[in-house]
């Protein structure tokens, strides 16, 4: 299920290309670019293939191409709006449902929010607000 959402489309789109965040599980990222047109996106996935996606560009460009052809981009920019500005640290994801931060730089996989969930729903517990996601060590905050 589709719950997360990214804050900084280099950074997640290396996550997903990593492995540490499954394409399934990724809402949609609102980006800070401002690519206006088919031309500038191509432009814009060429330049970070050069630079932010060195580590694995061919992939990296394959998951960016995707996530703006499915409509998973969203670019505040291009209509005269602010990107996000959250608190945090070192973040770039959001449980889209709960509204709570991702802000362990040390994500093993997206889903470990989502999983640290059904583990303590599995404890007849439930998650409170800041304590960690248990069995992965991610760290959380609730905006609410």
């Amino acid at each position: 299920m589709a719950r997360l959402t990214g804050f900084s489309l280099s950074r997640c789109v290396n996550d997903i290309a990593a492995g540490r965040v499954a394409y399934e599980d990724v809402e949609k990222i609102v980006a800070r670019t401002a690519w206006a047109s088919e031309n500038a996106i191509k432009e814009g996935i060429a330049s970070y293939k050069a630079t932010a996606w060195a580590d694995n560009p061919e992939q990296a460009a394959v998951i960016a191409r995707r996530l703006f052809d499915e409509g998973k981009v969203e670019q505040p920019r291009l209509k005269g709006q602010e990107t996000p500005s959250l608190p945090g640290g070192n973040f770039h994801w959001m449980d889209g449902e709960t509204k709570q931060i991702i802000t362990s730089p040390e994500i093993t996989h997206a889903a470990a929010v989502l999983e640290a969930d059904r583990s303590w729903a599995a404890l007849g517990a439930e998650r409170k607000p800041g304590e960690k996601g248990s069995p992965h060590g991610v760290n959380i905050i609730n905006l609410g």
